[in-house]
């Protein structure tokens, strides 16, 4: 339902603990009168105006893709390695045992 003042500030309007009141106070109460019954209605989120194109889209998803995990060789057992980290199967980093490795059983 919209206000028959719409548009209008030069008409008064009564509250009865405020007095009169004219001007801009009753456009804003009707604005908001208008902004509840439309929420009212369940259109509460924001939604977008027009699609994004494809090559918006793609540029937006240019830094999603996943890298493979660099691996450097343990100059020591010369097995694949995080590079700065100790070597999970000898224990060594740059040269010294830094780690106590338990035998494996195989």
């Amino acid at each position: 339902m919209r206000s028959a003042a719409k548009g209008n500030h030069n008409f008064k309007f009564v509250l009865p603990a405020f007095g009169t009141l004219t001007g801009i106070a009753p456009a804003l109460m009707a604005r908001d009168a208008r902004e509840h019954e439309r929420r009212g209605k369940g259109i509460s989120m924001p939604n977008p105006k027009r699609r994004h194109s494809k090559r918006r889209t793609s540029i937006r998803r240019s830094h999603d893709g996943l890298t493979t995990q660099s691996l450097s060789e343990c100059p020591n057992c010369h097995e694949r390695k995080l590079p700065h980290h100790a070597c999970p199967k000898c224990g060594t980093y740059k040269g010294r045992e830094v780690l106590v490795v338990k035998e494996q059983q195989s």
